[in-house]
């Protein structure tokens, strides 16, 4: 049975080798690549359901035989590491969400309620 720490990890360097191959610049010639060799590699290299698939079947049975290894954690580590900071850094990186104000009728004084507003010959 897996322990709850190599499956943590586990998951983190599963998240981040499968962003690697699908979405990162760094191995988009590798997609080109797959993608002039044959059309279903190209694919396989740019989906993330497929291509996390694959890594998920080759990063389980390395996390059941050598999940307490320092062959399997420390990669491992470092591929979560990444994948957490790339999450923080694009959250932070958003602009804040705009702040509505909304005013319920029931919050306004009475007085307001019945002021209309000055027409344009009144002033």
């Amino acid at each position: 049975m897996i322990s709850l720490p190599v499956l943590l990890l586990l998951l983190g360097a599963h998240f981040r080798l499968t962003r690697l191959l699908t979405d990162d610049t760094i191995t988009r010639p590798l997609r080109d690549w797959c993608q002039r060799r044959a059309d279903w590699l190209g694919t396989l290299a740019e989906c993330y359901w497929c291509a996390g698939l694959w890594i998920a079947a080759a990063l389980a049975p390395l996390a059941w035989w050598h999940g307490r290894s320092p062959w399997f954690e420390v990669p491992a580590l470092a591929l979560t590491v990444s994948w957490l900071y790339g999450i923080t850094a694009s959250w932070l990186d958003q602009p804040p969400p705009p702040r509505h104000l909304y005013i319920h009728q029931d919050d306004l004084p009475p007085a307001t309620l019945l002021e209309a507003p000055a027409r344009r010959d009144e002033i």
